[in-house]
């Protein structure tokens, strides 16, 4: 009866031992996809950073020709009036000096 019961314990001890074995290969398993979904979170991160960026830098590309854009409508609008003050300024000159040459003749 003993040896059968040493060899019973013998088996349980070999099973336990493959049973042990087992489950640190799927610790190691479970370890190693943790890893690979750490390497995923962080190459997403990366990425989302990268098109954050990028999103920002086009926005500012795009404030500034929308500023670009209105400072030349305000130079266009400038030179408008500019052109329509130095038409009158040229009209009164006109003006003037036929007011002038009619005194003369006076």
């Amino acid at each position: 009866m003993k040896i059968q019961e040493e060899i019973q314990q013998n088996k349980e001890i070999e099973n336990d031992k493959e049973e042990e074995q087992k489950d640190k290969e799927e610790i190691l398993a479970l370890k190693n996809q943790i890893t690979e979904l750490k390497e995923k979170v962080k190459e997403f991160s990366m990425k989302r950073m990268e098109e954050e960026q990028a999103i920002s830098e086009e926005m500012k590309e795009k404030a500034k020709e929308i500023v670009r854009k209105e400072n030349e409508k305000e130079n266009t609008e400038m030179k408008i009036q500019n052109k329509k003050i130095q038409m009158n300024y040229n009209e009164m000159k006109k003006e003037n000096e036929k007011l002038e040459e009619e005194n003369t003749k006076l």
